[in-house]
């Protein structure tokens, strides 16, 4: 049995930059890499949720996910929001071709891929269109 990887990133608030490591309290994070606690934004803390993507990705709190399902829906999917409800990581549907609109866990057997494509806070884009 392997062991849950706990870890959080958040945006540097000296250089704009992910930083990834321990959150130590309300304003940093250790980076474990670098032996530094940096100085953060609050409002940017994400939690890994020890998922990769297609790609070799970690998949964290706030990333914004091109998802495809299996054949059960055929040729659907769409782009989803990465947040935590009811005990479980999900991801919610921002723009879909999918039937079911609800935040679907990781652990549905209907998800075929996960991307990467951004997250809610470098590419907003993606909730404007979902707001409009």
């Amino acid at each position: 049995m392997s062991q849950r990887i706990i870890k959080f990133r958040a945006i540097d608030k000296k250089t704009n930059d992910w930083v990834v490591g321990y959150y130590s309290d309300n304003a940093h994070i250790y980076n474990v890499d670098k032996g530094l606690r940096v100085e953060i934004k609050k409002d940017t803390v994400c939690q890994f949720t020890g998922l990769l993507d297609k790609n070799g990705v970690e998949i964290y709190e706030g990333d914004i996910l091109d998802c495809k399902c299996t054949s059960l829906f055929k040729n659907h999917g769409g782009v989803s929001e990465v947040g935590f409800a009811n005990h479980e990581w999900k991801a919610r549907y921002l723009i879909s071709s999918c039937p079911i609109k609800d935040a679907l866990g990781f652990n549905w057997g209907g998800w075929e891929s996960f991307e990467v494509i951004g997250n809610i806070y470098q590419t907003p884009k993606f909730l404007k269109q979902y707001e409009s």
